[in-house]
């Protein structure tokens, strides 16, 4: 028992792919990595598995829905990019959306490596399709580590990002904050003590 505690403490997270949107295993490497790269230096380990495979003991298991359709644009006209399921009482769900429809829209009109997206080969476009998955995906697992649907000034979890944020090669716009990194932390801890019936 005190092992698998010790390891619930590290902050690890599974991300269970229960829908891929079309998405080739390669993509979804991608993806993942992307996830991994921008909560490692948080102290939140992440992984993935197949929604079919049997989940890791000490991991907080939390579902990333890759989907083929588009929520209505935002309040300011903005494409909804993915969102967090809530259940009652507004609570957030370790439920992960994101729209490929939507994040196509965002980047087909930008630019990587000073050429149109449009104009590139289609491995090139499918690896940055994952990429601005994976990034999009981040931000909404922050909503649910952080229990909060607000937005920062900067950061990960601020409001919205360009283009070039999804598409560029390093993670600079995708930082989280020492403050926000205890908080996500122990929601990990609490999820995957609830989600093992172990007690607080």
């Amino acid at each position: 028992m005190a092992g698998i505690l010790a390891g619930l403490m590290l902050g690890a997270i599974t991300i269970s792919v229960d829908q891929a949107g079309g998405l080739s295993p390669a993509q979804l490497q991608v993806v993942i990595e992307q996830m991994a790269d921008i909560w490692r230096d948080a102290g939140v380990e992440v992984t993935v598995r197949r929604s079919t495979d049997e989940p890791t003991a000490i991991h907080a298991v939390i579902s990333l829905r890759i989907v083929t359709f588009s929520l209505k644009p935002d309040g300011r006209g903005q494409p909804i990019l993915a969102w967090v399921a809530t259940g009652p009482e507004h609570v957030t769900l370790p439920l992960l959306f994101v729209s490929l429809p939507a994040i196509n829209s965002v980047i087909a009109g930008g630019d990587y490596g000073g050429h149109p997206v449009r104009k590139l080969p289609p491995d090139v476009t499918q690896s940055l399709v994952a990429r601005a998955v994976g990034r999009v995906a981040a931000h909404e697992l922050g909503h649910y580590l952080l229990q909060r649907g607000g937005h920062t000034p900067r950061g990960l979890m601020r409001a919205a990002f360009s283009g070039e944020d999804l598409l560029g090669g390093w993670l600079g716009p995708f930082r989280v904050t020492e403050a926000e990194r205890a908080a996500a932390v122990a929601e990990v801890s609490a999820l995957a003590r609830s989600q093992h019936g172990l007690q607080p």
